[in-house]
């Protein structure tokens, strides 16, 4: 315990057993970083949303689509063309499916930040989450 005056020694005992529990998690592994290498299909989830306000879309959209893709923690989206797998060659609003994307850079991800949402002209139209080789 560290040194303490009389009159704070409640607030030197609660700030002993602060350092002990930060120093429990400090311990913990930090979450990996992935890569993923640009024009390379990448597995995804994704959600259209449908029209709510400024989110969502009153359409679909067909395979070959552009939209930004913004990860948590990245300040600028990556445009990513998306892929439907066959039969499907369009994702109508409040539809979820599996499908591919295929960014133009190179992104690198912590492995626990792998969500996202689609933008078009700065609103937002869908989101999803990126599926990582096992």
């Amino acid at each position: 315990m560290p040194l303490c005056f009389p009159d704070l020694r409640a607030a030197c005992a609660t700030a002993a057993l602060l350092g002990v529990i930060s120093s429990a998690t400090a311990g913990e592994p930090a979450p990996r970083t992935l890569e993923f290498v640009k024009d390379s299909p990448l597995p995804a989830s994704v959600t259209l949303l449908t029209r709510q306000g400024p989110i969502g879309r009153d359409t679909p959209f067909y395979n070959g689509y552009r939209p930004q893709l913004r990860f948590a923690g990245m300040k600028d989206g990556v445009t990513c063309a998306l892929k439907l797998p066959p039969p499907a060659d369009k994702l109508e609003p409040g539809e979820t499916t599996d499908l591919t994307a295929t960014c133009l850079d190179t992104l690198r991800l912590r492995e626990d930040r792998l969500e996202f949402g689609v933008y078009e002209g700065g609103r937002q139209v869908g989101r999803g989450t990126l599926k990582p080789p096992r």
